[in-house]
């Protein structure tokens, strides 16, 4: 429950204000209910707070520059990331290099995401909505796979979040 999810990382931020690992939580939790605006703010904060923050957070950043169409700054922030060892990070690169029209440099980080993951498009939807939930999540979906598809990929049918929820 996207709404909930929100009230509970707000509610732990009144409760711990200036501690950088609850602001690191908050901050992933903003960004996989699609709440980038406070995603960077709270982001601002923790990198204020620990120079020293977890590397993966920049992707909660990253998410952010996407749906602002700063394609370069989500590049960067990605690379900042220190996980090559991930597709995912791979594929928004290319998405984010092509948006940006740097085709080349975007079609050869999709080679690289479909080398270490051949069957990519299987796990495509399901993965990005088990990680990003509520509605306000489909500018980023929409802008990845706009990028994707500037890079020559085809990007599977968007079957709905409702097809990956949990049965009731």
């Amino acid at each position: 429950n996207p709404r909930r999810a929100r009230m509970e990382a707000e509610e732990a931020l009144r409760l711990a204000p200036n501690n950088s690992d609850v602001m690191t939580v908050a901050t992933d939790v903003f960004a996989g209910i699609g709440a980038y605006e406070r995603t960077t703010e709270v982001f601002n904060r923790v990198e204020i707070l620990n120079p020293n923050y977890p590397a993966w957070l920049n992707w909660k950043v990253a998410l952010a520059h996407f749906v602002h169409e700063k394609y370069a700054d989500a590049v960067v922030r990605l690379e900042m990331t220190q996980t090559d060892w991930w597709y995912w990070t791979h594929v928004a690169i290319a998405s984010a290099h092509c948006a940006n029209d740097s085709i080349e440099s975007g079609q050869e980080a999709l080679r690289t995401a479909l080398e270490m993951k051949p069957d990519f498009a299987d796990f495509y939807w399901p993965e990005l909505y088990f990680w990003h939930r509520g509605p306000d999540v489909r500018p980023w979906l929409e802008n990845l796979s706009a990028g994707l598809e500037a890079c020559g990929w085809d990007v599977p049918p968007d079957p709905g979040p409702e097809a990956f929820a949990a049965p009731q």
